[in-house]
């Protein structure tokens, strides 16, 4: 587990990598840090004021593992973090996929297989098999028709015990 301390020195160092690579220099906005559940977010930039960089999106690192992720400076940085809670990269674009991974409560199956049936636009029988598909481990994938009916799925999913993630789309 990665603390608040040494996320700060490998944002550092990233950030001194960069700053060799470009020849500018760069330093570490260590105030405007923002701690979130997955790790913690950093803002860099140029050193000096009159000498602005652009497209120095946000670094990200991880709390798990100390790995970093780049972000953009196209979109908002809650689309960046959204897409990195739901997606595991905060770069992706949402598909309109969503994995069935684990079924956690057994008592809601049936609530599962009509979810399934209504969002994915399948017969009852089909729905009902990928549901046995997801507890025989198998994974099962399903494709929904727009990226937004992906998300429904997967929110409205947890809430019946049933783990499932959103595939990313093509970037």
């Amino acid at each position: 587990m990665v603390t608040e301390d040494d996320a700060v020195k490998i944002a550092e160092k990233y950030v001194q990598s960069l700053a060799l690579e470009s020849g500018i220099s760069l330093k570490l906005f260590r105030d405007a840090l923002e701690a979130h559940d997955f790790g913690w977010v950093f803002f860099y930039g140029s050193s000096d004021p009159e000498n602005p960089v652009s497209g120095n999106g946000p670094i990200i690192v991880d709390r798990s593992n100390g790995s970093i992720f780049t972000t953009g400076t196209a979109y908002p940085l809650s689309t960046y973090l959204d897409n990195l809670r739901n997606m595991g990269d905060p770069n992706s674009l949402p598909g309109r996929t969503a994995i069935l991974k684990r079924l956690t409560d057994d008592s809601r199956r049936i609530d599962v297989v009509l979810l399934i049936r209504d969002l994915g636009r399948l017969s009852l029988a089909d729905a009902k098999r990928y549901l046995e598909n997801c507890i025989d481990g198998l994974q099962p994938t399903i494709d929904f028709d727009s990226p937004e009916t992906a998300t429904q799925f997967v929110d409205q999913s947890a809430g019946l015990g049933l783990i499932a993630i959103r595939e990313t789309g093509m970037r």
